[in-house]
């Protein structure tokens, strides 16, 4: 058990290592984008990437849910053959699919409804992302089954950050930036990733299945589909709460208020990838005990207590400090976000507590309650945007989205509660909460106004909060335990 839990360890850091990287190259991204094209263009782009994110997800048909659920502890050989009968499947469907939508009026309609006539090649070269980014879904999937974090970590953040990397080098050689090119170059990015995944980490899976196993399974299609397909609608609605309020905000108002709010809301949203961490690790473990009839209520504590040592500070620390944040990142035109950030902030905490209740779904196979909580979320998420959005504006939009939020963490809580085992001793939520809102206080005491003294303060708050958990006792002697096993003995934690 201790070799496990120290394993579990070890990829939470991988992860959390890359996930660092992300951070420290993801608002290189979102400064360049609002400093080097027009508010408007920030506006497009950011419905571009929002059409991306949605149809990547929707259009996988959830079976990356279904790979990572059933195939964990899976032998290999019968999970080589579940994989690749659900890719071939999956490739199908969107050869299908595409082909339709080049040859019949949904292309033209759909642009039309986006409002991107005037972006058709950006629009063109999305659909190839979406395209490759659905297959990448598939290949990591596999990965996180087979316990394979690291990498799964390291291509996710190769996938995520690579082309941005390549988009600077550009711009610093140039010193100019269409958004054509930002497009070009991400799809270069996405190409080069998903080309590296397959030779050097899905190579030898590809040659079991062409010489040795050689046939698809149709029973284990049926078997993916009746799983997945109540999903659709769920990865629907995520995305339609997700996502339709920008959609919104352009038909009722302009681009440029979906700019404004697209950097308000992705600043909230960099919460998120804490709890996305934790959740990616440990579910995959959790399931491996669901399938194996293990305890697995220890795991979902394990998430509950890091999601609130992770998402609570951050949550505290962008409030109190939502304005530097704004400036330093993208400059005081910007500001007019800053109200948006504060109706904003609690989303992150709602939508990881909901996703840890709806991690226990899906191990019972309960995804139709989980497809009618989030239809909930999406239809009050757009009646609220047309009353609040013509109103309130970005604020609007804020509110439906928070709103929606919660009640679906509220109907997640109602129909787990009776299925996890809570162990309060080992959680310690009020010390959390405690350390968080210290942490807070002395951040808003130093105000920082210059840019050195923002990025002072950040770490100044990242170190204070770390103290605070060790003050307050945060941890137990199992993981001082765990920790011990990954520091030199000068820094043995007693």
């Amino acid at each position: 058990m201790s070799a496990k839990y120290h394993r579990i360890t070890k990829q939470l850091g991988f992860s959390y290592f890359f996930m660092i990287l992300t951070f420290l190259i993801g608002p290189f991204l979102i400064f360049l984008l609002t400093r080097t094209l027009s508010v408007k263009e920030f506006g497009i782009y950011s419905l571009l990437a929002s059409t991306v994110a949605i149809f990547t997800v929707i259009l996988d048909l959830g079976f990356h849910k279904y790979i990572v659920t059933k195939l964990s502890g899976l032998n290999y050989l019968k999970g080589i053959k579940h994989f690749f009968s659900l890719l071939t499947l999956e490739l199908g469907f969107l050869v299908v699919l595409f082909v339709v939508l080049f040859l019949s009026p949904l292309y033209g309609w759909l642009l039309e409804f986006l409002k991107l006539s005037s972006y058709e090649t950006e629009f063109q070269l999305c659909l190839t992302i979406i395209f490759l980014g659905v297959i990448f879904r598939f290949f990591v999937s596999y990965l996180k089954a087979r316990k394979k974090i690291e990498l799964q970590s390291f291509y996710s953040f190769f996938h995520t950050s690579f082309w941005v990397l390549i988009l600077i080098s550009f711009y610093l050689i140039k010193n100019q930036m269409s958004l054509l090119t930002v497009v070009s170059i991400w799809l270069v990015g996405v190409v080069i990733t998903v080309l590296l995944l397959t030779f050097f980490s899905l190579r030898k899976e590809i040659i079991i299945f062409l010489f040795k196993i050689k046939k698809i399974d149709t029973s284990i299609m049926k078997k993916g589909l009746v799983f997945s397909l109540p999903l659709i609608p769920v990865f629907v609605a995520s995305y339609i709460i997700e996502f339709a309020d920008r959609y919104m905000l352009n038909s009722y108002m302009d681009a440029e208020k979906v700019g404004f709010y697209a950097l308000s809301y992705s600043l909230v949203w960099v919460i998120i990838s804490f709890s996305a961490v934790i959740h990616n690790v440990l579910y995959v473990h959790a399931a491996n005990a669901w399938n194996q009839k293990k305890n697995h209520h220890t795991l979902f504590n394990a998430m509950f207590k890091y999601d609130l040592m992770f998402v609570l500070p951050a949550i505290v620390g962008l409030f109190v400090m939502r304005e530097q944040v704004i400036t330093l990142i993208s400059g005081p035109n910007y500001l007019i976000g800053a109200s948006t950030i504060g109706i904003l902030i609690l989303s992150p905490l709602f939508v990881s507590l909901a996703t840890l209740f709806q991690n226990n779904l899906l191990l019972r196979s309960k995804t139709k309650t989980m497809a009618i909580i989030y239809i909930f979320g999406a239809v009050l998420n757009i009646l609220l945007n047309m009353f609040l959005i013509p109103k309130y504006g970005i604020d609007g939009a804020a509110i439906s989205t928070t709103i929606s939020y919660f009640l679906m963490l509220f109907m997640s809580y109602v129909v787990s509660r009776k299925q996890i085992l809570w162990n309060y001793g080992f959680l310690k939520i009020f010390r959390i909460i405690f350390a968080s809102a210290f942490m807070g206080v002395i951040v808003y005491s130093i105000n920082p106004q210059i840019y050195l003294t923002k990025i002072i303060t950040i770490v100044v708050g990242v170190v204070v909060y770390v103290v605070l958990l060790f003050l307050f006792r945060v941890f137990s002697k199992k993981e001082y335990s765990i920790m011990n096993h990954f520091l030199p003995k000068f820094l043995k934690l007693k």
